[in-house]
């Protein structure tokens, strides 16, 4: 049976996690606080004029975002600073320039996530429970990067994936549809 990581994947996915152990202990790189977290998200909010409505749905958003990547183990990043243990995952699978398919996706974070248990990353051992903080550990990193770089297609097509996905961001859905418009869709299926 073949997984669809694809070769190519593989290489970049061992460098990272070997990468994450040899800095495992390395207590030299600046954290990453709640107000540093904030501060990023805001980048995305400045020079908008939303409503009271709409600022509550993204203080909410940023609410829970900013819980999530607190709530998981700090560690050394990519990046020079302490942050979240997903964070150079979602980053290289769901980098600016990145738009893999989600069971490429699935296979890449489930094979890291395994090799990384066994090397004492502090990962915890329910896989939907790390897809949920990848996903919106994405979402954050999404969302910053629009702020910084303005509208990008694949970066909101990213972000809209996920807050479609989870009933806690679905203020920020609604957020977004009112930004850009004709971003989601309404749908039934019968199975």
């Amino acid at each position: 049976m073949s997984t669809p990581t694809p070769p190519d994947l593989r290489p970049a996915l061992a460098e990272l996690l070997s990468w994450q152990q040899a800095h495992l202990n390395d207590d030299r790189f600046p954290p990453h606080d709640a107000a540093a977290l904030r501060a990023d998200l805001e980048a995305f909010a400045e020079g908008r004029a939303w409503d009271a409505r709409q600022q509550g749905w993204w203080e909410h958003s940023v609410k829970v975002l900013v819980a999530n990547a607190l709530a998981q183990p700090q560690i050394a990043t990519r990046a020079g600073r302490m942050g979240p243990v997903l964070q150079d995952l979602a980053l290289l699978l769901r980098g600016p320039d990145q738009a893999y398919e989600e069971e490429v996706e699935l296979d890449a974070a489930i094979r890291w996530w395994e090799a990384a248990r066994k090397v004492g990353l502090p990962l915890g051992e329910d896989f939907g429970e790390l897809w949920q903080q990848f996903d919106w550990t994405g979402l954050l990193m999404h969302l910053t990067l629009l702020g910084q770089a303005g509208p990008q297609d694949l970066l909101m097509a990213h972000a809209v994936k996920v807050v479609t996905r989870y009933v806690a961001l679905s203020p920020l859905a609604a957020l977004l549809q009112e930004i850009q418009g004709g971003l989601m869709e309404t749908g039934f299926t019968l199975r």
